[in-house]
Order: C-alpha cells, then structure tokens, then sequence
C-alpha cells in the first residue's frame, strides 16, 4: 500500500500534468480561432484573387493579432502567406494602392522569418522569403540560398513549381549543381504533366532562359510538346520542337 507522502506526490504530479493538458488545450484553441479566418484568404491570395486597398487595410488588421502570439501554429504560416501577398498586391497598384511597401515588406520578412523558424519545411515560405529578398534589391547571395531550400524541403510541390521555376531558371548558372538539377527536372516534370504551366513559364521567361527550357521541352513526350507549341502559338510564340508539325496553330 501506498504511504501517505507518496499519494500525495503522484497526485500533484497528475495535478500538473492535468493542467498542463488544459492549457495546451486552450492554446491550441486559441491557435486555431485564429487560423480558421486566415485560411481562406490565404488560399485565395495564393489563387491570385485581387483585394481593393480598404479591403487589403482590413486583412492586415486580421493578421496584427496572431503576429502578437508568441506560438508556433498554422495561423503564422497563413499569416506570412498574407502578408507576402500583400507586398505582391502593392508592388502591382503601385501609387494607386495606397500601402506603403516598405513597411509591407518589413512585415512579411518578419512574418516569413517566423514561420520558418517555427516550420522550416515549407516550401513555399522559403520561395517567398527569396522572391521578396530578390525584390528588395539584395545580392543572389542572399537569396538563392533560400531559393535553393526551397527546393531541398519541397522538390516535387507541383502547386509551388510553376511559381519558382522561371525565377530558378533565371538564376541557374549561380546556383549549386544538386539545386540546379532539382531546377531541371521540376520544368521536365511540369512539360510532362501540366503542359499549359510549362507554358506559362516559357511565356513569362527571357530569351536567355527560354533557350534553356527549349532543350528540355525538345525532351517532352511528343504529345505534350505537341500541346505546349500549341499554347505558345496561340500566344504568338512559334517554337521549333522535334517531331511536331502545326499549321495556322491548328
């Protein structure tokens, strides 16, 4: 039988452990009454939805409550979403959108800085932490290092490749050999299975990386080259690829 000294131990040690499953609890609660309003819209600025200015004045009061918890959760990982999104939002508007950039890249370096430290697998966050380094004027040194995590933590995010693969493609010749073949074959894979995204990179790239991505589009399966020279035609873009014959863009 257990003395009375013991009984009384094990019960403040349940007595704590107790409460500490309550207060997980409630900030786990907390965490997500936050994250609950912050996954929509991050969703549909990812979706590249356009907000008018009053209506970007009301997200960032949104996001202002969860930058002040000092937690790791999801709701900093929508916040950084967000807030990078609102720094791409403002660099389209420009003076009409009436959101001072600099102080919006501040805030989304920091957001983005955050969520990393609490999560550094996301792809994504790594992309835009480069994308905004590159936009503020910082040297590739800077940058690609980022840009290259992005790639270590996420190689085959197919929702993100579509997003960095111009950028990447820009920079190749700077980055290192395994981040460059991680480069190569996400465009190879993107010709392979989402034909009209590899179009939209080939569009939206110089001339010095369209000749890049023309070697690997030459390796695409005849039917998605046939499907990308397509795309491209339509948009005035006429590419020679092998085996693919169009006439007229029909």
């Amino acid at each position: 039988m257990l003395s009375s000294p013991i009984r009384a131990t094990i019960r403040a040690v349940l007595l704590v452990a107790a409460a500490g499953g309550l207060w997980w609890s409630f900030g786990s609660l907390r965490a997500e009454r936050y994250a609950v309003p912050l996954q929509p819209l991050a969703e549909r600025m990812l979706a590249g939805e356009r907000f008018p200015p009053e209506t970007i004045q009301r997200i960032v009061a949104a996001v202002q409550p969860v930058e002040q918890q000092q937690t790791c959760d999801r709701a900093h990982n929508f916040a950084a979403i967000i807030r990078f999104h609102v720094v791409l939002l403002a660099v389209s508007a420009g003076s009409r959108g009436g959101t001072d950039l600099a102080a919006a890249a501040a805030a989304a370096d920091q957001d983005l800085r955050a969520a990393l430290a609490c999560s550094p697998s996301q792809a994504y966050a790594w992309l835009a932490l480069a994308l905004l380094e590159s936009g503020l004027g910082k040297a590739p040194t800077v940058y690609l290092p980022d840009l290259a995590m992005s790639y270590r933590v996420g190689p085959h995010e197919g929702w993100i490749s579509w997003r960095r693969s111009g950028f990447a493609f820009a920079h190749l010749a700077s980055l290192d050999p395994e981040t460059r073949g991680r480069v190569q074959q996400e465009f190879e894979l993107m010709s392979r299975d989402a034909p009209e995204r590899a179009a939209s990179v080939f569009l939206a790239a110089g001339e010095d990386v369209r000749k890049r991505l023309l070697g690997l589009l030459s390796d695409a399966p005849l039917p998605q080259r046939t499907a990308i020279a397509r795309l491209l035609l339509a948009k005035d873009v006429d590419i020679s690829l092998p085996g693919v014959e169009i006439d007229d863009g029909k």
